[in-house]
C-alpha cells in the first residue's frame, strides 16, 4: 500500500492525544456508514488510519512529535485554494457530505 504521513503541529493542538483520537473516531464512524449505505467508493471517501506497531493510531518520536499515517487515495488531490467556480462547488458539495455523514455521531463529553 501506498501512504502519507502527517506530523500535528504541537503549537497548534497540544493535546495529541485528544487530536488523534477525535481523528480515529470520525474516520471510523465515516468510513462505517459509508459502508453501511452501500457505498463501493468507501475506501476512497474516507481516510484509513494505519496503526503503529503499539497498536496506537499514531507514533510518537524521541523528540515527542506524533506522527499519523493513511493510506493513500490514488488518483486524490489537495487544493488550498478553489482555481474555478467547479473547484469551489465540489468542496461545498464534499463538506456537505461530510456533514451528513456525521449528522449520527455522538459522543459524551468526558
Amino acid at each position: 500500500y501506498d501512504t502519507l504521513t502527517g506530523l500535528p503541529n504541537r503549537a497548534v493542538f497540544r493535546d495529541l492525544d485528544a487530536v488523534m483520537s477525535n481523528i480515529a473516531i470520525v474516520t471510523r464512524h465515516i468510513a462505517a456508514r459509508l459502508e453501511a449505505n452501500g457505498d463501493g467508493d468507501a475506501e476512497r471517501r474516507s481516510l484509513t488510519l494505519v496503526q503503529g506497531k503499539e497498536g496506537r493510531d499514531w507514533v510518537e518520536d524521541e523528540q515527542g512529535d506524533a506522527w499519523r499515517c493513511t493510506l493513500y487515495v490514488e488518483g486524490s488531490e489537495t487544493r488550498l485554494t478553489a482555481d474555478s467556480p467547479d473547484d469551489a462547488y465540489e468542496a461545498g458539495r464534499a463538506f456537505g457530505d461530510f456533514t451528513q455523514l456525521m449528522s449520527d455521531l455522538r459522543i459524551l463529553p468526558a
